[in-house]
């Protein structure tokens, strides 16, 4: 995992739904388990994306025996199947064992860049689908519930401008498109010809977002406005930006968005994600975008909110005490081709489990595995936390680090503890009505294993 408040109830609860056909499930931040690669028992690990700087490990797991599966985190969202097809970098394809995608879509993007590697392709959709339907989204409705109670009535802000206030880049000074020229893209190339009028449409409707807010503040005082900045956005953007606005507050927590969604007496964002996820909870979100560019705008957000184009609509909008009208069945069919598990009685883990069995080189390399955790008891545990902060000492004063970097990984994942694993495994097994044993264990440290007993 990389981004704890996105993906880890959904991991859990695929460890929950995984275990129950006796699969021993490891979770961890990926600096975590690749801390410990040459400890843990040999299985499939799951990469989260395979882009180019993710070939070095997965040619380490490789050596070490691993067998290697990928998917794509970002795969429900892109602007064309040629631009989907480049974010995959070719040797990380050809050397995974396995790749899940999130539905039609994107699979059909894959297959026609690289029919070569057709066969080891699987369309199984996302675990953060499933966590959005019922029953298992109860879970979302009481979280929002303690929310509403030490904040109140609010509008939420969901913001999504990771190109126009990245963290990262501001903070080493460079330019979306910059950096990416940089990094070794052509001028010309497809990647870059994307992200020039996608940088120009975050950083206009960036601009107008704020204004719109500060109008709206001193206009409307007693109408409260949280503000939840994307974790690889610079946030101090948004804190200077409300420092002297008394209604509006910025939130940087580890509760899942999805909480904070139904919390919210209206959602606004822009371009993102949690429109999907605000849809799939019955919330419609307003999917800001003053300054429009087709090219450059997610189908999905735009199919599953109501779309705003000026001030007036957004006032209009966050005024009206009834839900926006969508045409439902028109939207969950298109929906359809970008979600494999869309539907209620569709579940991606046991979709998964099945391309496993599916895809025979897996499947019996898979159960052919016999090996155990190296120094994984108490007393291992507390070596290797001792031994991590000597290390993490030494780095810090004789090693030249990414401090950026450092910063950025910790807002996205800090920390992980067994009690929030508990917590979430057993408000899922309790909505699902399962009374199997799950027994969590704490393999490394920060490494946590999920089982049936």
């Amino acid at each position: 995992m990389e981004n704890k408040k996105r993906e880890l109830d959904a991991r859990i609860y695929f460890a929950l739904k995984a275990s129950l056909s006796n699969f021993s499930i490891v979770i961890a931040a990926k600096p975590k388990f690749f801390d410990n690669r040459n400890r843990i028992r040999k299985g499939i690990i799951i990469f989260k994306s395979i882009g180019i700087n993710n070939l070095k490990h997965i040619r380490e797991y490789k050596k070490l025996g691993f067998v290697i599966g990928a998917l794509d985190e970002e795969g429900m969202m892109f602007f064309s199947r040629e631009e989907y097809s480049e974010r995959i970098h070719p040797p990380c394809l050809e050397s995974v064992d396995i790749f899940f995608c999130w539905g039609e879509n994107d699979y059909q993007a894959l297959i026609n860049k690289f029919p070569a590697q057709k066969n080891k392709i699987y369309k199984i959709g996302n675990t953060r689908i499933d966590i959005l339907k019922k029953p298992l989204n109860l879970k979302y409705f009481k979280e929002a519930e303690t929310i509403r109670k030490k904040y109140g009535e609010f509008f939420l802000v969901n913001t999504m401008f990771t190109k126009a206030n990245n963290m990262q880049l501001i903070m080493d000074k460079q330019d979306y498109v910059e950096s990416l020229i940089k990094y070794g893209y052509k001028p010309d190339s497809l990647k870059v010809k994307y992200a020039r009028p996608y940088l120009k449409f975050q950083k206009e409707n960036l601009e107008h977002i704020k204004n719109f807010l500060s109008s709206f503040s001193n206009n409307n005082p007693n109408k409260k406005i949280i503000i939840r900045p994307h974790p690889g956005e610079y946030s101090e953007t948004w804190i200077n930006f409300s420092k002297d606005k008394k209604n509006i507050e910025v939130v940087i927590d580890d509760k899942s968005t999805c909480s904070w969604i139904v919390a919210a007496k209206k959602c606004i964002s822009s371009n993102c994600t949690t429109s999907v996820e605000g849809y799939l909870l019955n919330k419609i979100s307003a999917n800001y975008k003053v300054y429009q560019d087709e090219k450059v705008e997610f189908k999905l957000p735009k199919l599953m909110s109501c779309n705003i184009k000026n001030d007036d609509e957004l006032i209009n909008y966050l005024n009206d005490e009834n839900d926006f009208n969508i045409d439902k069945n028109y939207v969950d069919d298109l929906a359809r081709q970008s979600i494999y598990n869309f539907d209620k009685d569709q579940c991606s883990v046991d979709y998964f489990i099945d391309s496993i069995n599916s895809n025979s080189y897996v499947r019996d390399r898979l159960y052919s595995f016999d090996s155990k955790d190296k120094f994984s008891g108490f007393l291992s545990s507390i070596f290797l936390n001792i031994y991590y902060y000597i290390r993490f000492i030494y780095r810090k004063i004789f090693t030249k680090q990414n401090k950026t970097m450092s910063i950025l990984l910790k807002k996205k994942f800090a920390s992980i503890d067994k009690s929030e694993i508990s917590e979430a495994l057993n408000e899922y097994k309790k909505q699902l009505n399962i009374n199997e044993k799950i027994k969590i264990s704490k393999v490394y440290p920060q490494v946590y294993s999920i089982e049936k007993e």
